[in-house]
């Protein structure tokens, strides 16, 4: 997971906000509008899932648009651009101990928020590729509502750490430079553009890296 900064929402989710009525997927009109939120979700998010940093395209069937506060608990933000994020598929036909993301999720509460930096700066990975947060309660939601260390996910994190780390030692002989670290720090980071899937954890890598170089 890292940190997600919203932008201003699309201008067709605000004009359709205003029409009598408007409901999350209300009418035929809203598929227009539903297809211009994905392309802005999938942009603001580095196209990568708000939860476990897998790819995503704004495509229906390649990432599903995810209220971070369910639709049925909490209708009056099913058009709240700010409770609007990108997710992965969540792999709907594994098992159920295998789903992750908004779809092992389903209508459940949680307090992880991709939005606050305070929650993302609790966050560590193990270098077996677990996703660990000092808070308990956050740890629950990372754990149980989310999923996020199905067997998977911790492998395909573990084994994008080790490929960033791989690429670098194969420029460099000795002691990786700060300047280097820094450069792929950045890579990681940057907003708007398409960022490597699990760059959250890539980035933590290499700020520990930089700790110590």
């Amino acid at each position: 997971m890292r940190l997600i900064e919203k932008g201003p929402p699309p201008r067709e989710l605000e004009a359709y906000r205003l029409r009598p009525n408007a409901r999350y997927d209300g009418d035929n009109s809203f598929g227009q509008v539903k297809e211009r939120i994905r392309k802005a979700l999938v942009r603001e998010q580095g196209w990568l899932c708000c939860y476990c940093m897998q790819r995503i395209e704004p495509l229906a069937h390649r990432m599903n648009v995810e209220h971070w506060a369910s639709q049925r608990r909490h209708e009056e933000r099913a058009l709240d651009w700010t409770n609007l994020l990108g997710a992965c598929k969540g792999e709907p036909q594994a098992t159920q101990a295998a789903q992750h993301c908004d779809l092992r999720k389903g209508d459940s509460e949680i307090q992880l928020d991709p939005q606050k930096r305070v929650h993302i700066d609790t966050l560590s990975f193990t270098a077996d590729g677990e996703l660990i947060s000092s808070d308990a309660v956050l740890q629950a939601d990372i754990t149980e509502r989310l999923n996020l260390n199905a067997v998977n996910l911790r492998n395909l994190r573990r084994t994008a750490v080790q490929a960033a780390q791989r690429a670098l030692e194969r420029k460099y002989s000795g002691p990786l430079p700060r300047s280097a670290l820094s450069r792929e720090l950045e890579a990681c980071e940057c907003k708007g553009k398409q960022l490597p899937p699990f760059s959250g954890a890539i980035a933590w890598w290499l700020r520990k890296r930089l700790s110590r170089a």
